[in-house]
């Protein structure tokens, strides 16, 4: 037979019992036929033992024990790429204690600003909302993407794909903090009187989201009741849960549908061995697994099954302001920013920032990233992953294309962008496994897709979002008329104001309109001095031949509560009032 990958055969009549193995390497007993991929490569040594061939725990490197070296012990952790280095170590709580330190320091900073200044923050909060909800969508777009690219590198790599090569791999290890696994960045096993074992992070990662929320509704009921005041606050803490839950979901269902699958390795004379395929250290014939089974089965109707369901039903009953039935997608989109009912269900917020018909793609979304992450776990080799990978990627990237979703076409392109990063990552996984790169290739192939990724961050960061509706312009307005009446004239933000003045005015009319728009920027300029909320002030129409035009109020452009539910855009227009020979506009 052909020498196994995994093996030293340099000479022929190597045998069962006298096969060398190769570092990386793992076989159960002397007699075992098979020898498989250590999870943890760095965790197995191979060769010769005092001329002796190494088997079982004799191949484990110092630190690590158990089957297929995967466990560590007391004084060690689990290292994703150096496998069990000691608790002892100057970098073991680096990361952590850096990410404490950062937290703890923002979040009092944070406190100390908003108790300070808290009206000018909910000012700017109101005056800039879909400026900033767009960026907070940019940024859950980014690390939606960063997770989903992690995770299937992850799960590439642990059914034998090949690995990622620099500078990529560095990258994805370096953003790795934004698939928001917990577990992989605390050394837990360094706390943990005994293993830190698989069940140990299922009941963690959990059952900590649920006492998050019904901590938060209990302090909410008890404010309540000691406010005596009921101001809808359990609705609120539900969606700001949900919208946080979905940040991790990924992780969360990952962890729940790796509970199910269990592998059966070839102990040789002693029989075979059934062991969890994430963690070798629960035998899947023990007491032990059988209860982590039934709570695994739970948590899945609880949290991958659950969660976009529950989402869904939430929606659903809103159905009919959402997507207003009858009416073009301008006038829904109109209606539902002035819906009040709208304005107090906080839920609905997750189908704001999409067009009406598609209220529900934040359901779709989340069940995209669970299909890239938890759903492929049900693949059993290498060949249906990279199908089903391949597959789901093309099918999510030609729904996102064609359906456009986001009412601001800007986060359209740019969840567009995100699709086309993954399935050319998946794509270059399968070049990699299929061997039709050279090395050079595959590391040019590599850095293009970190350079890529780079570009999509730097824009989060920089770049500005086109709007769905134009705003209007402060000091485009009407002018008078030849024949005695008031004609109004807009013009787009981007118009030049020098363009000619408006409707049929005549000379004297654009005149007058020249000079208006000429004191209204000057009145605009000094409004954003004073930072005053309305000012008045009066000029003559010295060539209109009409009278005196007497601008009455005007406010500087805003976008806040009061102008959405007035003007139901984006950017509402400044209000100017005009008054003259025919009458007020």
């Amino acid at each position: 037979e052909l020498c196994p990958d995994l093996v030293k055969c340099g000479e022929a009549g190597t045998t069962t019992e006298s096969m060398v193995l190769k570092d990386g390497a793992y076989k159960f007993t002397a007699t075992s036929a098979s020898v498989y991929p250590c999870p943890n490569l760095a965790n197995c040594v191979g060769g010769k033992s005092n001329a002796t061939v190494k088997v079982g725990q004799e191949l484990c490197a110092e630190g690590s024990y158990g089957p297929l070296c995967a466990l560590c012990e007391g004084d060690f952790y689990l290292s994703d790429s150096d496998g069990c280095l000691t608790c002892e170590g100057g970098n073991t709580w680096l990361l952590p204690m850096v990410l404490l330190i950062a937290a703890t320091i923002g979040g009092l900073v944070a406190f100390v600003i908003f108790s300070n200044q808290q009206k000018r923050i909910m000012i700017f909060y109101e005056q800039n909302i879909d400026r900033l909800n767009e960026h907070i969508e940019r940024l859950t777009a980014a690390v939606s993407l960063m997770q989903i690219i992690s995770i299937l590198n992850t799960t590439h790599t642990s059914i034998g794909g090949s690995e990622v090569p620099s500078p990529y791999l560095e990258f994805m290890q370096w953003f790795s903090f934004l698939t928001l696994d917990v577990v992989t960045i605390v050394p837990f096993d360094c706390m943990w009187e005994d293993q830190f074992d698989h069940l140990d992070k299922l009941l963690l990662q959990t059952l900590v989201p649920l006492f998050l929320l019904v901590g938060a509704e209990l302090f909410s009921w008890a404010y309540q009741l000691v406010k005596k005041v009921d101001e809808g606050r359990s609705q609120h803490i539900l969606s700001t849960w949900l919208a946080l839950l979905f940040l991790v979901l990924p992780v969360i269902s990952r962890v729940v549908c790796q509970s199910f699958r269990c592998e059966t390795y070839d102990g040789g004379d002693n029989g075979d061995h059934s062991f969890l395929f994430v963690d070798s250290s629960l035998d899947c014939d023990s007491d032990r697994y059988g209860i982590m089974l039934i709570f695994a089965l739970i948590m899945m109707l609880v949290y991958p099954v659950g969660a976009p369901l529950a989402l869904f039903v939430l929606l659903l009953q809103h159905k009919q302001r959402l997507d207003p039935p009858g009416v073009d997608e301008d006038e829904a989109i109109k209606r539902r920013k002035e819906d009040a009912v709208l304005a107090k269900e906080s839920i609905t917020k997750f189908s704001m920032v999409y067009r009406p018909k598609y209220w529900f793609y934040e359901v779709y979304n989340t069940v995209r990233r669970l299909l890239l992450t938890s759903a492929v776990l049900v693949t059993r080799d290498l060949g249906e992953t990279t199908l089903f990978i391949v597959c789901v990627g093309t099918v999510t990237l030609v729904i996102e294309q064609e359906s456009k979703p986001h009412v601001n076409p800007f986060l359209s392109a740019f969840c567009q962008a995100c699709c086309w990063q993954i399935l050319l990552f998946i794509l270059y996984l399968l070049l990699l496994d299929s061997d039709l790169t050279t090395e050079g290739q595959a590391v040019w192939i590599s850095a293009l897709l970190m350079v890529s990724n780079i570009c999509l961050i730097v824009r989060i960061m920089t770049g500005v979002g086109a709007r769905s509706e134009l705003p209007m312009d402060p000091v485009s307005w009407a002018t008078a008329s030849a024949g005695g009446g008031i004609e109004l004239t807009d013009f787009a933000v981007d118009n030049p104001l020098n363009s000619g003045g408006g409707g049929d005015a005549g000379e004297g009319g654009r005149g007058s309109n020249h000079e208006a728009q000429r004191q209204g920027r000057a009145f605009m300029d000094a409004r954003k001095e004073t930072h005053r909320d309305i000012d008045t002030f009066e000029f003559d129409s010295k060539e209109a031949g009409q009278g005196a035009v007497e601008v009455i109020e005007a406010t500087e452009v805003q976008r806040t509560k009061r102008d959405q539910r007035d003007f139901g855009s984006h950017e509402a227009p400044a209000v100017v009032e005009i008054s003259g020979p025919s009458g007020s506009v």
